[in-house]
């Protein structure tokens, strides 16, 4: 299979995920020190981190993305 691209382009990634598994009975983290380090974490991800992107040959997040996910994350109790 040839590619139109040239190749110096970066081959497309699909988008990763990441799934955070709460206690079954409840919608909260257990531990308030985890839970803080973990949305700190995503949010400078999805923030200073995507300064780091391209030199890893990724591409940045669409803003409408980045925009939905900080919603998702800031529901984490």
């Amino acid at each position: 299979m040839t590619s139109a691209f040239p190749s110096s382009t970066p081959p497309a990634r699909p988008l990763s995920h990441l799934q955070l598994y709460l206690a079954f009975d409840s919608e909260k983290f257990s531990d308030a020190t985890k839970r803080d380090a973990i949305k700190g974490f995503l949010k400078w991800a999805l923030a200073d981190g995507q300064g780091y992107a391209e030199n890893l040959s990724y591409a940045k997040l669409p803003k409408e993305v980045v925009a939905k996910e900080l919603k998702a994350i800031n529901k984490i109790q």
